[in-house]
């Protein structure tokens, strides 16, 4: 499937915060990884909706999170260009422990370590290399 088989659906793009200046969006792409979606010609729909400065907050079918900025848009090809400025993957390490971000944006960020099961078994971590670091030394043990 290419990526012009491929764009964003109107039922799943929220804008939930708008200034003079830019406004914030999440998109749920819940049958889609984050490979298929962030490129110049996903959000070809929304050319009118969108502007350079905007941010976007996308979740994909496997629950992974990207924050980009739209760059430009471009009406007369359909293309509103995307940089990425996060992006949240979550891997199982080894006996299913992985971090999961719990909240926060920039220095607010919070992460935390959950079980196979999805218990947090360590709460509210400043900073994912902290985190990565904590499940390590859980790993290790």
């Amino acid at each position: 499937m290419s990526t012009l088989d491929l764009g964003a659906r109107r039922s799943e793009f929220h804008r939930y915060a708008t200034t003079p200046v830019r406004s914030r969006w999440d998109y749920n792409a819940f049958d889609r990884d984050l490979k298929d979606v962030v490129n110049d010609r996903y959000f070809r729909n929304f050319t009118e909706d969108l502007n350079p400065g905007d941010r976007i907050q996308i979740v994909d079918r496997n629950e992974e999170e990207c924050e980009v900025r739209v760059q430009y848009v471009d009406d007369e090809h359909m293309k509103v260009g995307l940089a990425i400025v996060t992006e949240f993957q979550f891997k199982p390490a080894e006996g299913g422990y992985q971090i999961r971000h719990a909240g926060g944006r920039g220095r607010a960020t919070r992460w935390e370590i959950v079980d196979p099961e999805g218990k947090v078994v360590e709460p509210d971590i400043a900073g994912k290399r902290a985190a990565e670091r904590k499940l390590e030394d859980l790993i290790a043990a």
